[in-house]
């Protein structure tokens, strides 16, 4: 039997049964952990936890481009000419895009698309094609905007990034080309 919090990683695929190791954790005659048990367990528990965790940060980084190759995908310069906004009313509500919303100072979901779909329409940044995701990025340089949409004029996101997070992070994970 796996503890409460192995468990829950086991069913939702995070980790396998044979990474707990049951001798490894002493119990008493009931079969219960013992005290000294409880602490190895707990410590068993977090260290088998930091190797999942260093294990999926790895996929992770890995699959933000800095393994991946897609100098051979072509680019595609025909970006939409106009936004149309985002693809469902769901999204925009989301806690992520209510976070940027209230970052950029607007009032509400309606306020953030408008103000998403008029940066893109407005050509006020530079438009860069992610060779990774498929999408278009229009980024100003000076307010630090950034709006990213698809191949059909949907809006992804739109926010104000970081200091230097467009050149450092986003431009390289993404694998961005300026067209």
């Amino acid at each position: 039997m796996l503890p409460f919090l192995l468990t829950i990683y086991y069913k939702r695929g995070k980790i396998k049964l044979s990474d707990f190791k049951e001798s490894e954790h002493p119990r008493d005659a009931k079969g219960r952990f013992t005290q000294k048990g409880k602490q190895a367990k707990r410590k068993a528990i977090l260290e088998l936890l930091k190797k999942k965790r260093d294990k999926i940060n790895l996929q992770f980084f890995a699959s933000k481009g800095s393994k991946r190759d897609f100098s051979n995908v072509p680019i595609d310069k025909n970006y939409p000419k106009i936004a149309y906004g985002f693809k469902n009313k769901e999204l925009l509500t989301s806690p992520h895009h209510m976070l940027h919303m209230k970052e950029l100072g607007y009032k509400n979901s309606n306020e953030y698309q408008r103000g998403a779909i008029d940066f893109w329409n407005g050509r006020k940044g530079k438009i860069f094609f992610s060779r990774a995701r498929q999408r278009f990025y229009m980024y100003d340089e000076k307010t630090r905007l950034l709006v990213v949409i698809d191949k059909e004029g949907t809006i992804h996101t739109f926010y104000r990034a970081r200091n230097g997070e467009f050149e450092r992070n986003i431009k390289r994970w993404d694998d961005l080309v300026e067209i």
